[in-house]
């Protein structure tokens, strides 16, 4: 009988961990999504035309020859808060 109890217990929490699991990339997908319809209103831009990287406490937005360093707030709907221009070094070839 206390078997039985277990595995029922044991059950109901993989079922939790599954559906956490799920759930969380769930979330992730939507925070990507919401990220490039920001760009792309912010930007001009399509979906393809530019790059996206983890800097800092921010992102690294390339579009075609130019970079941009934005920070997005912390709120359920991100907003993009700070956006400033960078200038790429070129390596000098020896």
């Amino acid at each position: 009988m206390n078997i039985y109890i277990g595995l029922f217990i044991l059950g109901i929490l993989i079922g939790l961990v599954i559906d956490f699991w799920r759930k969380s990339k769930l979330i992730y997908r939507i925070q990507r999504f919401q990220l490039n319809q920001l760009i792309c209103q912010r930007f001009n831009c399509t979906k393809t035309d530019y790059s996206l990287r983890r800097f800092d406490d921010g992102y690294l937005v390339s579009i075609k020859d130019k970079e941009y360093r934005i920070k997005l707030s912390n709120t359920r709907k991100p907003k993009i808060t700070f956006v400033k221009a960078i200038q790429r070094i070129k390596e000098v070839q020896k």
